[in-house]
């Protein structure tokens, strides 16, 4: 995955950073598109400006792609808590549960496009917690939940690139 380095220290930082995880997001839908479902996929930033790949473990194929989807996001967050990472995208294709109506989850920080594609983006700290123990299963929950606070550009993540 040809991704360029972020530099945090730019005048245009905020914007980079739509772009570098809307291109990471672009390129997992090109590999939806030419290798069937090598789902989920994304891409993480890591405080050096680094931009690594990530995608499931082939051990993990056989699993539902909601239960990839979930392995692969508890193993970003829980990089996020230890590294500190700047940001991740995290891209799958799932089957929401019916009782789940993607028009209404405002507050997730994962944007629906349709009840089948999901496309999670987050920027974990603006400023680094102030603690040292792992996260806890209340943090856990407001990681995943809380109002979005992704990016500057509202609810949808990439319309301030856009203008």
């Amino acid at each position: 995955m040809a991704l360029p380095l972020f530099n945090p220290e730019s005048m245009l930082a905020e914007v980079e950073l739509l772009q570098l995880l809307d291109r990471a997001d672009r390129q997992a839908r090109d590999r939806l598109r030419r290798f069937g479902s090598v789902w989920p996929f994304g891409a993480y930033v890591c405080p050096s400006g680094y931009v690594h790949p990530l995608e499931s473990d082939p051990a993990n194929y056989a699993l539902p792609h909601y239960l990839q989807y979930e392995i692969l996001h508890d193993r970003l967050v829980n990089m996020a808590w230890r590294d500190r990472l700047i940001a991740y995208t995290l891209v799958a294709e799932i089957a929401l549960p019916e009782e789940i109506d993607p028009r209404r989850m405002s507050s997730l920080r994962v944007h629906f496009e349709s009840a089948e594609l999901s496309v999670y983006h987050y920027r974990p700290f603006t400023l680094a917690p102030c603690r040292s123990e792992p996260p806890d299963a209340a943090d856990r929950r407001r990681i995943r939940f809380l109002e979005p606070v992704v990016t500057p550009a509202g609810r949808h993540v990439f319309e301030a690139v856009a203008r």
